[in-house]
């Protein structure tokens, strides 16, 4: 089944059973919020898109077919990356935490079983996006000049990519007051807000 219901298609809560997974979704850094409705499966995807909002960084998330295997549905988030008035949200709603590589990750977890609806789900995840506060994206790369030229393996010592124009025309975002550049002006927005 596809993710996505239609306008002209009349309302229904469909079972989780039906509903596909989107496989490619671990760690990947979002960048722009209309991206999510392609990471992220429908019954959690207005949570994702309030906690992106709020500035949280979502990690993974699942909720599909495959979840019932598990018998849960989730989203993880950055934990290291919450403000300190966002982990006391999260230490006084004894969510789980654990170490993921490079990460401390908080996963958020509901209980499913075969008769679980996708408006449950929703429902579910609209309420707990809703218990974080708005807070800094510290999540956001920032990257000199330097760092762009050895992240492209790029001969530190010349000056021929030292051209901020060069940079932006491959959809980077330079912000001239800090002199630092983001993967894009959204970034850059939420950074400064």
């Amino acid at each position: 089944m596809n993710n996505f219901r239609h306008d002209s298609e009349p309302s229904r809560s469909f079972l989780l059973a039906e509903l596909s997974a989107i496989e490619m979704t671990r760690n990947v850094m979002v960048k722009e919020r209309t991206k999510l409705k392609e990471l992220v499966e429908a019954p959690l995807l207005a949570a994702c898109e309030e906690l992106y909002d709020k500035n949280i960084r979502t990690l993974e998330t699942s909720a599909n077919k495959k979840s019932l295997e598990l018998g849960e549905v989730y989203i993880s988030v950055d934990f290291g990356s919450l403000s300190e008035e966002n982990r006391q949200f999260v230490q006084a709603s004894g969510f789980s935490l654990h170490q993921d590589g490079e990460f401390q990750v908080l996963k958020i977890v509901m209980p499913v079983n075969e008769s679980t609806t996708a408006d449950e789900i929703e429902n579910w995840s609209k309420k707990i996006a809703h218990g974080f506060k708005k807070q800094p994206a510290v999540w956001v790369p920032k990257y000199k000049l330097s760092d762009l030229k050895e992240i492209y393996r790029l001969p530190e010592d010349t000056d021929e990519f030292d051209d901020p124009n060069l940079w932006q025309e491959m959809g980077y975002y330079f912000d001239s007051k800090e002199g630092v550049f983001y993967l894009n002006e959204e970034h850059y927005r939420k950074v400064n807000e």
